[in-house]
């Protein structure tokens, strides 16, 4: 993608911006936010996508930015997408990577985030997966999210799963979509992205590998965000 138009990246549900060091090192000037509540950022986690959509432009407006290309995984993805029908003027790209609509959450794993956060972690972290993790990075990095506060996973999912707008949104994206999906992914299966693909008229990716598609294919995901874009 072009270069001159910044790569703003927004990660996934308990994640943190962490998640896209595999394909930094091939994006040296994208910009990583984490969101409210993760990370480093240690505001209060927001109640709805629709406010973090708010939050991305009002972050982006302090650090000086103007148009970018909004690149976002799973949670991220919708927040991407919101933000790009919000002010759509200003999104000169939108790529959806890991995404699904609805992005539904089985009532037994909203339930397990709240009483149980370490087994749902562990099941997250399989589900994400379709290659070993000999180093179980991705499940080091929840826990850690988790440590500093323990409802953070059910907080997510419950965005996920509560988020209605995304058809509404795709109606007033006027940028180039593209979407990056894991045909191994069981977390937001492509065939679940297919309607939204639709109506926003994107150009769909489809990988050899899970949900954790930066850390699974992070050279083919770096590659895709790195073409010209008009």
């Amino acid at each position: 993608m072009n270069t001159q138009i910044p790569l703003v990246l927004l990660h996934g549900a308990l994640n943190n911006a962490d998640i896209w060091a595999p394909v930094l090192p091939s994006l040296p000037e994208a910009l990583v936010l984490d969101l409210p509540g993760h990370g480093e950022n240690r505001d209060a986690p927001l109640p709805t996508l629709e406010a973090l959509a708010d939050w991305v432009w009002l972050e982006l407006d302090r650090r000086g930015l103007g148009s970018v290309i909004l690149v976002g995984h799973s949670m991220g993805s919708l927040i991407a997408l919101e933000a790009a029908a919000r002010q759509a003027a200003r999104a000169q790209g939108l790529v959806m990577i890991g995404t699904a609509f609805p992005m539904r959450v089985s009532p037994a794993l909203l339930e397990m985030a709240a009483s149980e956060p370490e087994n749902a972690i562990a099941l997250v972290d399989e589900y994400s997966r379709a290659l070993p993790d000999p180093h179980s990075q991705l499940l080091k990095l929840m826990m850690r999210e988790s440590a500093a506060n323990p409802d953070l996973l059910r907080h997510d999912l419950r965005l996920c799963d509560s988020y209605t707008g995304a058809l509404a949104a795709a109606e007033m994206v006027r940028c180039r979509v593209q979407m990056i999906l894991g045909e191994q992914d069981r977390m937001t299966p492509p065939r679940k992205a297919q309607a939204l693909a639709d109506a926003l008229r994107a150009t769909v990716h489809t990988l050899p590998c899970g949900h954790a598609l930066m850390s699974e294919a992070a050279a083919k995901v770096a590659e895709i965000l790195k073409e010209p874009y008009p």
